[in-house]
């Protein structure tokens, strides 16, 4: 029955007296009970043991330790400044993958002849390379990256800046040349030697004002390794055996050996001067000046690049960084790495279950996050509209666009934190995250109701996903929209404008000629048609959306995909077989504020969608009708939607609305499900907040399988279909046979494999195929028993989830890969 904890008490054992709390009472216990005496419950309810040595020991579960920052790994030897750390453990069950692995044919297929021949090395050199790779592999590569390996970076930031101030300063130059260009009609793209010499400079000018900053030693290092608790001296002068091989005549590297914080560091060191002048004197890059080159090297003149290993603590290091100063570590755990704040993440987690770790600093992240700005292009785009001696509304486009711009870096606004995640694996494998970028766009505060709502689904669909954006990011986007389609307004009286010209070209040429041409009216009809309903359709366009359905909407999404619809009429199958097969739903939900609001942008879309199929029309001379809409009642949910041809209620693209729910899905039966489920959910249920999906393989793997009984249920027309279908098509399957022989090919050694491969069928049919060996049909019931096998093994994959949400303010996420038992195959 086990030992029983009350009121913080632990009771003894034997008829002691009750023992207060203290520090190995728990195992003390255990030892007891292990040793033969098992826990009873006394009157009073409490623990009480009796003696007795029939009873078997009870196996004790041991209680796992939470994670410390003495499990950090290498990150307790790194300075607190580094940037990027990555790391993983466990690693003997992926060499173990590798464990018939010939390291001669692997030697082998890496080429080095060609790889020799390519960097102008000799056969000896080559036979060199292959002796220390076969030779090395179980006495260095193995124990070096076999158990814990671990990368870190420091000094990213600093060298990413440039490229930062290249797209936000210099890239915006260039296109705007180019805008400028294509507007005033040149299409030429060649390159400005000048204009690239100049932004080369800026560029220059730039990385030297960083260089001073760093008082010209900038820190760059990158560092990888692993841990060794055995032969640690021995892997340790393999990696330096490697490094002193790279030093040979005519090689660029020289042997260098350093001492950084107690640590003795040997390797190589490159001076880059001298390839610097070499590349100077010899390359035809005429945008790079004489000055530009001579401020290349004075940067690189104190900056060699320095590759290095040492061991530090139980690890074996290689280090590569740009002088002496970036190769660093630190020997006192509290100034360590992981002693930052952000590590206390890690600590909710059992030891145990931590297969891998990984760190990003926040100026790092907040870094790359302005990389993906597109402020940079729309400001490029509208200096060169602006400047255009052509386009007599470049100056009116350029205005919006840098409107759009402006608001691009409001809705880019947010907060960057440091980053920890976390590989667990415990009741699945989870990636847990802390940190990262906080943009404005989601709101992850909130509790969602469609999550209440589906969380309750009769059946778990195939995908469900729910989330919510903040009315101030939508608010932006509504200008934003609105600036653009005050651009695609004036590009339409540019366009007319020149189709008048053109119009007025042809009938000037055609009265010189005495001529009459009829392209002149279709040009100038069709000139009026983009004066009139072309900007008309724009304006309705931009109407409906910004002045009611915008409002129409609430700002919360879902979308559910199941795999329950019925399968329409398919040509070759028939009514009866297809009842077996399932089709997938999908539905796209939004909450609904004002229907009314709905039924005003509706007519003033369609309006629009009349006046430009008019214009389509005109221009292919042919009458293209606006198609006539349907729709079917489900007590309030009116289903809108197109005639077509074999549709049924869960094939059946359409638009359902109601007083509570806006839905875009391809089936009607699901939307009133959905509208259903809404309306069953209680006023004051909510679910979790955040951004939040799951993905079900169980309901996959039951789809696949469906369709496949209901292809074999209709084999004879499809035998008819294939004449090289073979008999054993007809007869019955097996499953746990299909299973068994699948297990038998994967498990054939590679000989075997081989020759199945190479054997010449006789009869022509699906075995005549060339297949691998594993994929080799020979022995099966047919193709079908093939997929069976697959679908079986595959159902150890049960499927994944994803929640996004905020902890006291900082991002957190978690995304899971649930399994269960393969031996369930065919079971739900």
């Amino acid at each position: 029955m086990g030992v029983i904890l009350g009121g913080g008490l632990l009771v003894g054992c034997k008829g002691k007296d009750v023992e207060g709390p203290g520090v190995g009472r728990e195992e003390k216990a255990e030892q007891e009970v292990v040793e033969g005496e098992r826990p009873l419950l006394s009157e009073e309810g409490v623990a009480v043991v009796e003696s007795t040595e029939a009873a078997p020991p009870r196996e004790v579960e041991p209680v796992q330790p939470k994670w410390s920052r003495e499990d950090a790994g290498f990150a307790r030897y790194l300075p607190e400044d580094t940037e990027v750390y990555v790391e993983a453990r466990k690693l003997e069950f992926v060499w173990d993958l590798f464990s018939d692995l010939k390291t001669e044919e692997a030697v082998e297929r890496l080429k080095l002849e060609e790889i020799a021949e390519a960097t102008g090395k000799d056969a000896e050199t080559v036979k060199e390379w292959k002796r220390r790779m076969e030779g090395d592999f179980e006495k260095v590569v193995r124990p070096l990256f076999g158990r814990e390996v671990f990368f870190a970076a420091r000094g990213l930031d600093w060298w990413i800046q440039p490229y930062a101030h290249y797209q936000e300063v210099v890239y915006p130059k260039m296109l705007q040349k180019m805008v400028k260009r294509a507007a005033d009609g040149d299409f030429f793209m060649g390159g400005d030697e000048e204009q690239a010499e100049e932004l080369v400079g800026e560029l220059m000018e730039f990385m030297k004002g960083q260089m001073d900053a760093a008082g010209g030693k900038p820190v760059l290092s990158v560092q990888f390794g692993g841990r060794v608790d055995e032969n640690r001296q021995e892997v340790l002068a393999g990696v330096q055996g490697w490094l002193e091989f790279v030093v040979q005549e005519g090689s660029p590297f020289v042997k260098h050996e350093f001492t950084r914080e107690g640590v003795r560091w040997e390797g190589l060191k490159l001076e880059w001067n001298s390839m610097l002048e070499e590349a100077s004197a010899g390359a035809d890059l005429k945008v790079f000046g004489e000055a530009d080159w001579k401020q290349l090297r004075e940067m690189a003149e104190d900056l060699p690049l320095v590759v290095a290993c040492a061991e530090v603590g139980n690890y074996v290091v290689i280090s590569i960084g740009l002088g002496e100063q970036s190769v660093e570590t630190v020997g006192a755990a509290e100034q360590s790495l992981a002693a930052r704040k952000a590590f206390d993440f890690l600590t909710e987690y059992e030891r145990g279950t931590v297969l891998g770790m990984a760190w990003m600093e926040e100026e790092l992240t907040g870094t790359l996050h302005k990389l993906q700005s597109w402020v940079p292009v729309w400001k490029g785009v509208a200096a060169g509209l602006e400047e255009s001696k052509r386009l007599g509304t470049g100056g009116l486009m350029a205005k919006s666009i840098r409107e759009i711009a402006r608001l691009s870096g409001e809705k880019e606004a947010g907060e960057a934190h440091d980053t920890v995640g976390a590989l667990i694996l415990k009741d699945g494998l989870h990636l847990e995250t802390r940190g990262g970028w906080q943009g404005e766009r989601l709101d992850l505060s909130t509790p969602l109701v469609f999550a209440a709502a589906l969380e309750q689904w009769e059946e778990q669909p195939f995908l469900r996903a729910h989330w919510k954006e903040r009315a101030s990011h939508g608010e932006k986007s509504v200008k934003q929209f609105e600036e653009a389609m005050n651009v695609v307004g004036l590009i339409g009286k540019e366009i007319s404008e020149a189709m008048d010209a053109g119009a007025e070209e042809l009938e000037d040429g055609a009265e010189e000629d005495g001529e009459e041409v009829p392209e002149v009216e279709r040009e100038r009809r069709l000139a009026e048609l983009m004066r009139r309903d072309f900007l008309k359709a724009m304006e309705n366009l931009w109407t409906g959306y910004r002045d009611h359905f915008r409002t129409a909407l609430g700002e919360e999404a879902a979308l559910l995909i199941d795999l329950e619809g019925e399968a329409p009429p398919i040509v070759g199958f028939e009514e009866e077989t297809l009842k077996r097969g399932r089709i997938p739903r999908v539905a796209y939900i939004r909450p609904v504020k004002s229907r009314a609001d709905l039924e005003a942008a509706w007519e003033l879309w369609r309006d629009a969608g009349v006046r430009l199929l008019g214009i389509f029309s005109e221009a292919v001379e042919t009458p293209i009708p606006f198609p006539d809409t349907m729709s079917a009642d489900t007590n309030d949910l009116r289903t809108h939607f197109i005639p077509m041809p074999f549709a049924t209620d869960d094939f059946l693209p359409s638009l359902s609305v109601s007083d509570e729910l806006f839905i875009v899905g391809s089936s009607k039966a699901l939307a009133a499900k959905v509208d259903k489920a809404m309306r069953e959910v209680k006023a004051d249920q909510v679910g979790e907040s955040g951004l939040l999906m799951e993905v079900n393989m169980t309901s996959w793997w039951d789809f696949c399988a469906a369709w496949l009984e209901a292809g074999m249920a209709n084999r004879d027309k499809l035998k008819g279909l294939d004449p090289r279908a073979r008999k054993e098509m007809d007869e019955p399957v097996d499953e746990k046979d299909e299973v068994e022989d699948i297990e038998e090919l994967l498990n054939r050694d590679e000989a075997e494999a081989d020759d199945v491969a190479g054997e010449e069928e006789e009869e022509a049919g699906w075995g005549a195929l060339s297949l691998p060996p594993f994929l080799d049909l020979e022995g099966l019931e047919g193709p079908e028993g093939l997929l069976r096998g697959w679908i079986g093994k595959a159902r150890w994959w049960k499927g994944m989830s994803y929640r996004g949400w905020l902890d006291d303010g900082v991002p957190r996420s978690s995304t899971s890969i649930h399994w269960g038992d393969p031996a369930g195959a065919g079971s739900k």
